[in-house]
């Protein structure tokens, strides 16, 4: 799909850092906390913690501070890890996208859930879930309004996967106005094993799409 307007991202993380101590956080602990473990205060302090970068902390802090809550970063930044979200604190978001995805969609029947198990705390920026099939392979795209990503206007959310198969991906698609290459630089990509032996995994950026896209 547009493979020369694609390439593999290998630039080092970029923090979201510290939010801790937010009053708006605590209001997004509630729903995902109770069906994976781990609320969103919580996930904020451990990217803090954990990620090293070449920001001043002061500059890190201010950065941090204009990112709400609300920012797709905390259920799709798992992707930023090699599109992996096996790394602490990835692994934690990257759970929080596995339960949000069963609220929208019904894996094993292959369609979208009613919109009363929609997340509620995603539920008012889903506009629709819409599902399309190419032979084996479904995709349920998400398109969005008032939606972001590390500040940066996001419009839908695509999923797919191919049945019967381990194939998925997972797409980050943005709006015309939206300063993609800004959010390019929080992406990493790193050799992982496969069936096939060792593979960069990492996510591609697809110019005339305005896409980031994780293979699965």
């Amino acid at each position: 799909m547009y493979q020369n307007k694609s390439f593999l991202l290998s630039v080092s993380l970029v923090a979201v850092a510290n939010l801790s101590g937010c009053a708006e956080v605590s209001t997004l602990t509630k729903d995902f906390s109770t069906s994976v473990g781990q609320g969103i205060s919580t996930i904020v302090k451990d990217i803090n913690t954990s990620i090293t970068t070449p920001t001043s902390v002061k500059s890190q802090n201010q950065y941090a501070a204009s990112i709400p809550p609300t920012d797709m970063v905390f259920l799709m930044g798992w992707m930023e890890d090699a599109c992996q979200g096996s790394v602490a604190p990835y692994n934690k978001i990257s759970d929080r996208y596995y339960a949000f995805k069963d609220t929208v969609i019904d894996m094993d029947n292959s369609r979208a859930q009613l919109y009363s198990q929609w997340s509620p705390e995603y539920r008012d920026q889903i506009q629709n879930v819409i599902k399309s099939t190419d032979g084996s392979y479904v995709t349920f795209s998400l398109p969005l309004k008032n939606a972001y990503y590390r500040k940066q206007p996001l419009k839908a959310i695509e999923i797919g996967y191919r049945e019967g198969t381990e194939g998925a991906h997972a797409k980050l698609v943005f709006t015309q106005s939206a300063n993609v290459t800004a959010v390019v630089s929080n992406f990493k990509t790193r050799k992982v094993e496969g069936m096939g032996g060792m593979y960069n995994s990492g996510a591609t950026y697809n110019a005339k799409e305005r896409s980031l896209n994780c293979e699965l």
